[in-house]
């Protein structure tokens, strides 16, 4: 479930995309991009966190900068989560 408010939209549609293919380039490029907006979108995702969830400015700002280096890592270790491996079942 996707519910982002009006003045989000454009970022819901860089990120998700339906048309676009699904390879793990295509989704790390997309994680690559949402890396860039919590960077430089900050200060107004922490509004928007304010407004929606009550929480002091300085708590959801903490939100987007812990939000950052866990797309990092993603970013960096994606390829290692997403490769194909083989199990032998019992």
């Amino acid at each position: 479930m996707r519910l982002l408010t009006k003045r989000f939209y454009w970022y819901e549609k860089v990120l998700y995309d339906p048309d676009t293919e699904k390879s793990l380039s295509s989704r790390i490029e997309r994680f690559k991009k949402l890396s860039e907006l919590l960077e430089s979108r900050r200060h107004d995702l922490a509004r928007l966190i304010t407004d929606e969830m009550g929480k002091i400015i300085s708590e959801s700002e903490a939100e987007v900068d812990k939000a950052i280096p866990m797309v990092s890592f993603y970013i960096k270790h994606g390829q290692e989560y997403a490769a194909e491996e083989k199990v032998e079942a019992p």
